[in-house]
């Protein structure tokens, strides 16, 4: 900015008020690629700099160039104030339709295009993938007994469970009532199973009233595949019914868990590892 006022003094002549309009468009390269703090505190510097080259540098100080300094700023203020509103307008938007107000997760809206980016950075990366699907035990009994409110005030400290004990590079998402998903790119079978465990655990000691427990559904598909998420939600999901079957509030892991032939990548000097 400093570099533009400075082209902008010397293009001019010290005694031309057309200097000033000419400081407006130094916002535009804010606008639509950096955050509202960024453009008002941007905002802020361009009007001070009108300000101080209309009533400090240009002379003489003519009514006609003080008027022009004046009208400059609040043309500036009125462009910042309206692009701040659009834009804040904007990101709420956008963070109201993929984020779960409650939770703070992901919302099922978010699932495809976030998942869809993912397994292309797995795949790309040569790295395998994992899916891990919680659903919390009884939990219609919570609400049904002790009210929606306390059914709330769990989900959101499961929420906070799972985030505390999975890894920041995983993607956790709120995908029904009391469902919720992860995926993991990185990590081994035992690695995936070992934080659905912390997370069982965790979920299980995350409060006592009223205690809540989770069943965990466990899918893991090694590198050098052409990852499907609607086949490894599949598996995972069936890897769920297993842990309701098996008694609940236990972990367990898909049973196919050997690759499809038909979706194996052709990766130089790849050796296909098989999950436990």
């Amino acid at each position: 900015m400093l570099g533009n006022v400075a082209l902008l003094v010397v293009i001019y002549s010290r005694s031309s008020p057309a200097l000033l309009p000419a400081f407006t468009a130094m916002i535009m390269p804010l606008i639509g690629r950096y955050p509202p703090p960024v453009l008002a505190f941007g905002s802020s510097l361009t009007i001070a700099t009108e300000l101080a080259v209309g009533l400090g540098y240009l002379r003489p100080l003519t009514p006609a160039v003080l008027m022009t300094a004046i009208v400059t700023a609040a043309v500036t203020v009125v462009v910042t104030a309206g692009t701040y509103t659009l834009l804040r307008s904007d990101e709420s938007y956008r963070k109201e339709s993929v984020i779960d107000p409650l939770t703070g997760l992901l919302n099922r809206r978010s699932l495809r295009s976030r998942t869809d980016e993912l397994l292309e950075k797995a795949a790309f990366r040569a790295l395998p993938v994992a899916v891990l699907v919680f659903d919390l035990d009884h939990f219609k009994a919570i609400n049904d007994d002790l009210g929606h409110d306390v059914g709330d005030e769990v989900l959101a400290r499961v929420s906070t469970a799972i985030q505390e004990h999975l890894r920041s590079s995983d993607v956790i998402f709120r995908i029904g009532g009391e469902e919720f998903l992860a995926v993991l790119i990185g990590v081994t079978p035992a690695m995936a199973m070992d934080l659905a465990e912390h997370v069982r655990v965790a979920v299980q000691k995350s409060g006592t009233k009223p205690t809540v427990t989770t069943s965990v559904g466990v899918v893991v598909e090694a590198a050098g595949l052409d990852h499907d998420f609607d086949d490894l939600f599949r598996r995972a999901d069936a890897a769920l019914l297993r842990a309701k079957e098996s008694g609940r509030n236990c972990v367990r892991a898909a049973v196919d868990l050997d690759p499809d032939p038909a979706r194996v990548r052709s990766v130089p000097h790849l050796r296909l590892s098989r999950p436990a």
